[in-house]
């Protein structure tokens, strides 16, 4: 269809607010353009069935009692349907409105999944460099009347007037938001489709910036472009998932080219900026720990607990009381150790494993205390693994360098990169190409997690 014979529905809706189920329309307007002229108009208050909370009434001013008496949305869904039919939906802010109305056809048993375009993001590529494309601001700065604000004809008139500018001063953006390949309409409105489009498909972090450019989400990914794809391209219509998309306005990166390096830099930035988003990776807290103790016979007893000043200091720490117990089930087993002296079981007398010979019988004092005690020390060391220091390598950001780790005694001192060619000689020598970075639990997690992988290569001094 031509841009000649093309008709735009240009939509606004006030609703109850929420997401999902919860929010429900409260008035629907609709602008029918061409382009260039206004050719038809619609406009209803809606009755959502539910309750206007307070702070939406103070917004838009509709209240219970103006759509107590006004047809439900099921009432005028034909109507508003013949009126969209046909035409590309057009809305400031397109995931919004569209989502909207497509849960409320959904819920009629019905479809609707029209070509959208998003004035939002058709204003920031006709005209950059404003610090805000929020509809009232926009409209103000390219001088566009805007009557009745936050009423849905109010708005729905001056997007389509905002429409017509757009489209006036930038004649192939609606072509080009059209495309059947763009991923115009998935991305949030105020992202820029260069800016993603330019992001690399390799490994590394990734940053999320709100209008103001400040940080509020990094992530690490093995393929970025394809990975901050999906944050938006699931559905979910959680509130804050829908907040989460809203807020993204830019996005940077920073490619490692290693897997390894790229978790380390996440969970370092992360702690250094605090985005408003990674809420749940700020801290990883670690409420229980592995303790031993020397019980009345003479055997190192080991359990888990809750960390406790009262305790000292643990031997290692868990997320969790099962990630604990299973963690030290499988040292159990490996080190030949009771399962009744690792709090494991509860028998009365021996342990189930000394009854099918899989326990050297500690529980009822057939092993001696110094010989078990010697597998429980074993275990120890084996966990706290402190005096070892080792670098990782893996792969670098191009084809002539690899990444490098340096972990000295037990602690993770940075990373860094190296050409291929690098010649090594000493240990010591890779401290040259590190940069420094602060050690702290999570790092510890992350190295035991990857290097169980298996996948890199490992010298150690």
């Amino acid at each position: 269809m031509s841009d000649a014979t093309r008709k735009y529905a240009v939509v606004d809706l006030e609703t109850t607010g929420g997401f999902g189920q919860e929010n429900k329309i409260t008035e629907i307007a609709i602008v029918i353009t061409d382009g260039v002229n206004i050719l038809d108009e619609y406009q209803s208050l809606v009755n959502p069935e539910r309750g206007i909370p307070s702070f939406i009434t103070g917004l838009t001013g509709i209240n219970d009692s103006m759509v107590a008496n006004k047809p439900k949305f099921y009432e005028i869904a034909k109507e508003v349907f013949k009126m969209l039919e046909g035409c590309v939906f057009v809305a400031h802010n397109v995931g919004f409105d569209a989502g909207v109305l497509k849960a409320e056809y959904e819920s009629l048993g019905g479809e609707f999944n029209p070509k959208r375009l998003c004035t939002v993001r058709m204003s920031r590529a006709t005209f950059e460099g404003h610090k805000s494309y929020s509809l009232g601001n926009i409209c103000e700065t390219l001088g566009i009347e805007l009557k009745d604000r936050h009423r849905a004809m109010g708005d729905a008139k001056a997007t389509a007037l905002l429409f017509h500018k757009i489209v006036s001063n930038n004649p192939n953006i609606i072509e080009e938001s059209l495309h059947a390949r763009s991923k115009e309409a998935t991305l949030p409105p105020y992202v820029n489709k260069a800016d993603y489009e330019a992001l690399p498909e390799e490994t590394g972090v990734y940053y999320f910036l709100d209008e103001n450019r400040e940080i509020i989400y990094v992530g690490k990914a093995i393929n970025i472009k394809k990975r901050v794809y999906t944050h938006f391209s699931k559905k979910d219509n959680r509130p804050k998932t829908q907040s989460f998309r809203r807020s993204v306005a830019f996005i940077d990166f920073e490619v490692t080219g290693s897997e390894l390096v790229a978790l380390l830099f996440e969970s370092a930035e992360i702690k250094r900026i605090l985005p408003k988003f990674n809420r749940a990776q700020r801290r990883i807290v670690y409420p229980y720990g592995l303790y031993s103790y020397i019980d009345g016979n003479g055997y190192e007893r080991l359990s888990v607990a809750k960390t406790s000043p009262k305790l000292g200091k643990a031997i290692t720490v868990y997320t969790g009381q099962s990630d604990g117990r299973n963690h030290l089930f499988r040292m159990q087993e490996e080190f030949a150790l009771c399962p009744k002296l690792c709090g494991l079981q509860k028998a009365p007398k021996a342990c189930f494993e000394y009854q099918i010979n899989r326990c050297y019988g500690a529980c009822v004092k057939e092993e001696s205390p110094e010989s078990y005690n010697q597998k429980v020390s074993q275990l120890k060391i084996h966990l706290k693994d402190e005096s070892q220091s080792f670098v990782v390598l893996d792969k670098g950001r191009n084809v002539k360098e690899q990444s490098v780790v340096l972990v000295e005694e037990g602690v993770y001192k940075g990373y860094g990169y190296l050409d291929r060619d690098e010649q090594i000689s000493q240990f010591e020598d890779f401290q040259n190409f590190i940069q420094p970075q602060k050690n702290n639990k999570d790092i510890g997690r992350i190295l035991k997690m990857q290097l169980k992988k298996k996948e890199y290569k490992t010298i150690y001094k």
